[in-house]
């Protein structure tokens, strides 16, 4: 074995047994990736690369939409817009008459929440206080009221403007508009494939949503679409402005933090102290993932000095392994990271290692991109510690809510997913048609 690839060995388990005692992930991978500089004997370089990195991220203008999109959702969450836009999808389903119209409706919300704002978080917090009294008002079962928000929550993290998007635009150095752009269509599938599970799931299993939504009239309906356009018209200049070449990623994260921002003003939706909490909040959220990817470079750093990668793709062309044998085997190792760390540190830790062999292997860079977060997506709302579970539990704050009862009921939504992703195997163009036509 070369030297320098079993340095890279004891560099990972170095970083893993820092996570496992407590250290945070962005300061482990850091000196992870610089044992392995010191044993090879190149510490000064490691220094180095650590500086220089530190002052370029800080200074990439691509970094400074992160906050921008945390503060557009964080407007929208205390400004109570996130309640309009769920009244609306409720709206609209009562007019179909389905039994699960309120699961449905959940689905749908969290889609234009995820338009937004791209944290899964943030799209959990926002609607559960507002969906799960109504599970108690329609007699749902709440555990899967709550199952469906987990799921749909995780639409955040695929339909741009997109954190774990953004993280991976910049860790591969693919463009983020594209990335934004072909994130659209599969976004909007995976939330008509979660509607239509849903149908099926109640169909089979009528004690889950017995009653459909009350009937509201054309009125109703007429007015909230009026106070919900100023939101769409937020959404549109955002992802249209990205799709047009009007604006970069960063000048829409702008316009659109600043529209929401100046809506709620005006509508006196918010006061200055949630402002000021709203710029702190999201200050603190960028400072955890700027350390998180001074961390990652530091790692891919010492991986493309080691030169595993080659060694590593010989050694797949060996074992005879397709591109697509690969693919799975990375979909297995996100659903079992799923099970220890949130997803944007998934995306973090794995990159530096993989990206260039998917790359060596003749994989699309931006249909991996949705790919990624896709298995990302899928992997925070798996048995047995699906991280977006719990966090659906501390939200809805119910003892008839527990993470045993989502868990019996996530399943289906999981296997709709998977539908999603074999989709996108086969017909590849469902990522990268749209972003074909960008301007």
């Amino acid at each position: 074995m070369n030297e320098v690839v079993m340095f890279l060995i004891l560099s990972f388990l170095v970083m893993f047994l820092l996570m496992f005692l407590g250290v945070p992930i962005g300061w482990s991978m850091m000196v992870g990736g610089l044992f392995g500089f010191a044993c090879a004997g190149m510490l000064s370089r490691g220094l180095y690369l650590s500086s220089f990195t530190a002052w370029s991220l800080s200074t990439k203008e691509s970094l400074i939409c992160i906050p921008l999109y945390l503060l557009m959702g964080q407007f929208l969450f205390l400004s109570g817009m996130t309640s309009k836009l769920f009244e609306m999808a409720m709206s609209l389903f009562s007019r179909l008459k389905l039994k699960g119209g309120l699961a449905m409706a959940t689905v749908v919300a969290c889609a234009f929440f995820g338009a937004v704002s791209g944290s899964i978080a943030a799209a959990i917090s926002a609607f559960g206080p507002v969906v799960m009294p109504e599970a108690v008002k329609y007699k749902y079962n709440k555990n899967f009221l709550a199952t469906v928000l987990a799921a749909a929550g995780s639409l955040a993290s695929l339909i741009p403007p997109s954190l774990n998007l953004i993280m991976f635009g910049i860790l591969t150095e693919t463009s983020i508009a594209k990335l934004f752009i072909a994130g659209i269509v599969p976004g909007c599938l995976l939330t008509l494939i979660y509607c239509v599970t849903i149908y099926f799931m109640v169909r089979r299993n009528p004690a889950l949503a017995p009653t459909i939504l009350s009937p509201m009239s054309w009125r109703q309906t007429g007015r909230l679409g009026v106070s919900n356009l100023p939101v769409m018209i937020v959404v549109a200049l955002v992802l249209g402005g990205i799709y047009l070449g009007w604006f970069t990623p960063t000048e829409s994260a702008g316009v659109g933090a600043g529209a929401v921002l100046i809506l709620a003003l005006v509508a006196n939706k918010l006061k200055w102290k949630q402002i000021a909490d709203s710029f702190l909040g999201a200050g603190r959220i960028f400072g955890m993932i700027l350390v998180l990817l001074i961390g990652a470079f530091i790692v891919a750093g010492f991986v493309s000095v080691s030169q595993t990668v080659p060694v590593v793709v010989q050694f797949i062309i060996d074992l005879g392994l397709s591109k697509y044998t690969f693919l799975l085997v990375i979909w297995v190792l996100y659903f079992i990271m799923g099970c220890l760390i949130l997803s944007v540190a998934m995306i973090v830790l794995t990159l530096p290692l993989l990206f260039p062999i998917v790359v060596s292997l003749g994989i699309d860079p931006i249909w991996f991109g949705i790919f990624c977060n896709l298995a990302v997506e899928v992997a925070e709302v798996t048995p047995p510690v699906g991280l977006n579970i719990f966090t659906m539990q501390g939200v809805a704050n119910d003892p008839e809510v527990t993470t045993a009862g989502m868990f019996r009921l996530v399943w289906p939504l999981i296997v709709g997913a998977h539908v999603l992703v074999i989709l996108m195997t086969l017909f590849p163009q469902i990522c990268l048609w749209l972003p074909g036509t960008m301007k």
